[in-house]
Order: C-alpha cells, then sequence, then structure tokens
C-alpha cells in the first residue's frame, strides 16, 4: 500500500489554514510502522486525532476524533476531495470543544470577527499604498509587539520556538508593508497577528499583552 504523496500533504496544510484554525494548532505525521497511515495531531487537545488511512487505491478511510456525535467516528471508501472536506468539519468539531473547556477563546474570536468586518467595509482602504510616515508608524509599532514578545520568552510564558516563529511572522508582515496596497497588507497581517494572539492564547498575561498591540496595530481598538 502506498502513502499520501507531497501534493496531497500541501493540500491538507491548506485545508487545515482555510479552516476555523491554521496549520499552526496542528502536527501531521507518518505512522512509522504504517506507511500508509497518516495521523493528524490538534496541539491544543491532544486527544484531537484525524487519521487517513490509504489501501492502495484512491480511496481512503478516515477516523476523526471528536466527531459530529461520537467522540470517534470513521468513514470507509472516501474520495480525497471528501477527505478534505471531513477535516475541515472535524477543524469545527475542535472549536467547538476548545470554547466550551476554555473560555479565553472566544476573546479570540471577537478580534477575528472584528478585523473580518472591517475588511469587509473597505475600512483599511482599497488600492491606495501606504505613505512613508505610515510606514514608518506600522514599523514602530511591530517592534513593540518584537519587543513585548521577547519579554514573554524571558518570562518563559513562550517558548524560544514560539518566539522565533512568532518574529518571522512579525517580520515577514514588516517587510510587506511598502509593497503591497494597505487592504491586502491589512488582511494577510491581520492573518499573521491572529496566529500570533493564538500562539499565547493559554497564558492570559501573554494574551492580554499581546492582543492590545495586535488591536492597536491593525486599528481594531
Amino acid at each position: 500500500m502506498g502513502s499520501l504523496n507531497r501534493s496531497k500533504i500541501a493540500e491538507i496544510y491548506s485545508e487545515l489554514d482555510n479552516s476555523c484554525l491554521t496549520s499552526h494548532d496542528f502536527k501531521i505525521n507518518k505512522e512509522p510502522d504504517e506507511e500508509d497511515t497518516l495521523l493528524i495531531i490538534n496541539s491544543i487537545i491532544s486527544e484531537a486525532r484525524f487519521e487517513i488511512k490509504t489501501d492502495g487505491s484512491s480511496r481512503v478511510k478516515i477516523t476523526m476524533s471528536p466527531g459530529k456525535i461520537q467522540d470517534t467516528e470513521s468513514a470507509w471508501g472516501v474520495s480525497f476531495d471528501k477527505c478534505l472536506i471531513y477535516i475541515r468539519d472535524w477543524c469545527d468539531f475542535i472549536r467547538k470543544d476548545i470554547r466550551s473547556s476554555q473560555p479565553i477563546y472566544r476573546e479570540f474570536d471577537e478580534l477575528k470577527k472584528s478585523l473580518q468586518k472591517q475588511l469587509k467595509t473597505n475600512a483599511f482602504g482599497n488600492d491606495e499604498y501606504f505613505s512613508p510616515f505610515e510606514i514608518e508608524e506600522l514599523r514602530i509599532q511591530l517592534t513593540e509587539l518584537k519587543n513585548r514578545i521577547e519579554i514573554l520568552e524571558k518570562d518563559k510564558v513562550i517558548s524560544p520556538t514560539q518566539k522565533e516563529n512568532l518574529n518571522k511572522q512579525i517580520d515577514t508582515a514588516s517587510e510587506d508593508i511598502e509593497d503591497f496596497p494597505k487592504n491586502v497588507w491589512y488582511r494577510t497581517a491581520g492573518n499573521k497577528m491572529l496566529i500570533v494572539v493564538k500562539s499565547v492564547a493559554t497564558s492570559k498575561e501573554g494574551r492580554l499583552i499581546i492582543a492590545s498591540s495586535v488591536k492597536k496595530l491593525l486599528g481594531l481598538n
């Protein structure tokens, strides 16, 4: 039996990013003793798992936990396109579990909704670019955000690896300011900043500090 190729795994990552969560919330592993099995594990709720088992054909067997109704549910003879739909639904089930067990995620949802509302109403402008003054102001705020992340890492609120990953998101957002129109930058940078906020969601102190900076940066105060 064969395993899923790289392009299919890339599609899984893309589906996770297009879900209510992001691919950063998951680990994707091939089972060492079962070459035909791919396992997706949620990093927030370790019991949340999605298993894809190939049988040498274009169909797969999927097992997901949590399911829509039961703790664990399975489906056989599933096409890969249908498998991606199951993954998206599974992310919704995980989100509901997270929200029921960790009310702090409601704050993240509110921040995400505020950003989406601003984008829909073109509150950030259309195709105009940032002025030199605006670029400088945004980069100052991004630097302040990095400084706050540095403090959180020193206080052991986040790990060095988390700090490195968060700084990469911020650096990319900073580099894009000169190249992207305002509406495009706020959309892409906004999604990156949501990842930053979510990464420190389990720490109330870190969440409040970072969310405050992100709201200021995105004009969501």
